[in-house]
């Protein structure tokens, strides 16, 4: 059975500390699960720590920040 694209939605507000772990975690449960067609989406609520920036800072084609 295919699941067909899945959409992983983070919500975040001053999270930047600790966003990088969390999206690499879950990239890689993915990863584990094989699950190949995803996207991690960060819906980040105009941090004033940086975590916007730190999303946009992974080196990942399947991560964004919104």
């Amino acid at each position: 059975m295919s699941l067909g694209r899945v959409s992983i939605l983070i919500p975040t507000y001053n999270e930047a500390e600790g966003i990088a772990s969390l999206v690499q975690s879950v990239a890689g449960e993915l990863d584990r699960l094989q699950i190949n067609d995803y996207e991690i989406l960060v819906m980040d609520d105009d941090s004033p720590d940086g975590t916007g920036e730190r999303v946009n800072g992974l080196a990942h084609s399947r991560i964004r920040c919104m």
